[in-house]
């Protein structure tokens, strides 16, 4: 027959799993309330990258008329000066450049056979920065880099927020007047993806770290605005 002392020792016990219980219970609801928010906000977040991303945009072809291109080269190959960039197309003072200074540099130094300009790609804001700079290599290979550069930095959105996914680049080829399943099976392929990671090998060992940079007849210069620009190539092409 149980003792008094053995009886309160089993309540006590019935009390202490009771509350034990309890808080697993609690444990569970608030694991399970805490789920369901990273879910939620993953949703919302996944929502709102591809309900905001804009419809596509397509350069103008006709900047381009008339102008020698070579690849990535475009202008005269005989000008006195060699401008090249890197750049990232995720970069948003790239994209600054490639729609607002670019066509000022086009019409005023490189159609006048002064400038020609390379761009070459040092990706590194994110896999979306390289599948563009992957793309637009794939681009070089049906012969018309240039519309569908400008095209992608027409369409710059921002950050690894969807802007540049596979799906859309394809879209801006098809835009650009380029063969999509080519383009498709080029990227599928990994063709151009040695080539990208050089370019950014290149850059590391010419010591530059931001976006957009730039090399004039083999100097390293740095981006200042496009006044600033325009001094040094006025400069430099002052003598020569």
């Amino acid at each position: 027959m149980a003792s008094k002392n053995d009886k309160r020792k089993t309540r006590a016990q019935v009390r202490a799993e009771a509350e034990r219980a309890r808080k697993r219970r609690l444990a569970l609801i608030g694991g399970a309330v805490a789920l369901a928010l990273i879910v939620a906000g993953g949703l919302i977040w996944t929502n709102r990258d591809s309900s905001n991303l804009p419809s596509l945009q397509v350069a103008e072809a006709a900047a381009f008329e008339g102008i020698p291109t070579d690849g990535r080269v475009i202008g005269n190959p005989d000008a006195p000066l060699h401008l090249i960039e890197y750049g990232d197309y995720q970069c948003p003072a790239c994209a600054v450049f490639g729609t607002q200074v670019f066509p000022e540099l086009l019409s005023d130094y490189i159609a006048q056979g002064k400038v020609s300009f390379e761009f070459r790609d040092l990706a590194f804001l994110g896999d979306e920065s390289v599948t563009a700079a992957e793309a637009a290599a794939c681009a070089i290979e049906q012969g018309d880099f240039w519309l569908y550069h400008e095209t992608i930095y027409l369409n710059h959105y921002g950050e690894n927020l969807g802007g540049l996914s596979k799906s859309r680049l394809l879209e801006m080829a098809e835009l650009s007047g380029l063969d999509k399943d080519a383009m498709k099976s080029c990227l599928d392929s990994g063709a151009t993806s040695s080539q990208v990671q050089e370019m950014r090998q290149e850059a590391t060992q010419l010591g530059l770290n931001s976006t957009p940079s730039f090399v004039l007849n083999g100097e390293v210069i740095s981006w200042q605005g496009w006044d600033a620009l325009k001094q040094t190539l006025d400069a430099a092409l002052a003598d020569n």
